[in-house]
């Protein structure tokens, strides 16, 4: 596809290996393999077009709070498909926490009282990714571990780091020496001094920025 011209195709791989670790069946690990996998086939200047749910997995799968086990869930999840690598896609109700199978044969409109603060999230979530380069276009550093997603991003003097647990338990994060102190989070904007442990909460992410 991209070779006829496509700037961008869908990450088929990265969707169902996100499922897979949100429902235990697969090791959060897989998802790196899954990430760099996909990106081997992107040609100079493309990119993938990387989603948590998009028309078909709505209405195969059903909603995102249903697929991730709740909003929590399934804004975790978006975190990864938006941040890891790519060109995240927003898929209508999805912004809402809509829990209803979306037609896209019929008109239907969007609730948008349903989840205000899911709303609110999303928009931190794509205007951090838009104000950091390093979100963007920066070179990955997987950090593998038994229960945590981890990941830092650098590009130039911009420096991020993600942390998802994507199960629906408290899990701990031991984070390397190189990681460890003063970070701000970006999200709140408030400083906060990453130790030699961090534990995150069921399907809690942490997106820092130095």
């Amino acid at each position: 596809m991209f070779t006829s011209g496509f700037q961008m195709t869908y990450p088929f791989d990265f969707y169902s290996t996100l499922k897979g670790v949100f429902a235990g069946t697969q090791a959060p690990s897989a998802l790196f393999t899954s990430n760099t996998n996909e990106n081997n086939t992107v040609s100079p200047g493309g990119f993938k077009l990387r989603y948590s749910t998009n028309h078909d997995v709505t209405s195969s799968d059903g909603a995102t709070v249903k697929i991730y086990n709740g909003k929590q869930g399934a804004l975790a999840a978006y975190v990864l498909a938006a941040y890891m690598n790519g060109v995240p896609l927003l898929y209508t109700g999805q912004e809402v926490g809509s829990p209803k199978q979306v037609s896209i044969f019929n008109d239907d409109p969007i609730d948008w009282t349903t989840n205000p603060d899911m709303t609110a999230a999303y928009k931190k979530i794509l205007a951090f990714r838009a104000a950091h380069e390093a979100v963007k276009t920066g070179a990955r550093i997987p950090y593998n571990d038994t229960n945590i997603i981890a990941f830092e991003k650098k590009a130039g003097t911009d420096d991020v780091l993600i942390l998802v647990n994507a199960k629906n338990s408290v899990n701990d994060f031991t984070a390397p020496a190189a990681l460890q102190g003063a970070w701000t989070n970006g999200m709140t904007n408030a400083s906060t001094t990453l130790g030699a442990k961090v534990t995150m909460q069921p399907y809690e992410y942490l997106v820092l920025k130095k």
